[in-house]
């Protein structure tokens, strides 16, 4: 499955996210009926429809910390497959965050899946 995207392959099944992403199981739960069926989209479209749809800030608080980690994912990955490391600092609207800081947006899972890119890059 693709990190990236979010779907519900149809009327009764479940949808389906990514055990990369942080938390996808709440994201699931308490956004997924915002997928229609056979509908598959981006983290990015997921999460510009959850501020559409909802006007909490709870609901930009996770809208905006899901397109963080999509942003830091995709910067990571390019990092492991070029560099063949992973990324010391990266640079979020205006935050910059040291490798400390990428460990905890990207979580467990993603670092151990980046690691294993980067002993098979180059």
């Amino acid at each position: 499955m693709n990190y990236s995207l979010i779907e519900r392959p149809d009327t009764i099944g479940s949808i389906t996210m990514s055990k990369l992403v942080p938390n996808a199981g709440y994201y699931i739960a308490t956004y997924g009926d915002l997928l229609k069926p056979k509908e598959c989209l981006t983290l990015e479209q997921f999460s510009k429809r959850i501020t559409s749809h909802y006007t909490s800030m709870k609901a930009a608080k996770d809208a905006g910390i899901l397109h963080r980690w999509l942003t830091c994912m995709a910067y990571a990955e390019h990092t492991a497959i070029n560099d063949d490391c992973l990324p010391t600092a990266f640079e979020y609207t205006d935050i910059v965050y040291d490798s400390e800081g990428i460990a905890l947006i990207l979580g467990g899972p993603a670092l151990q899946w980046l690691n294993a890119k980067t002993s098979q890059a180059a």
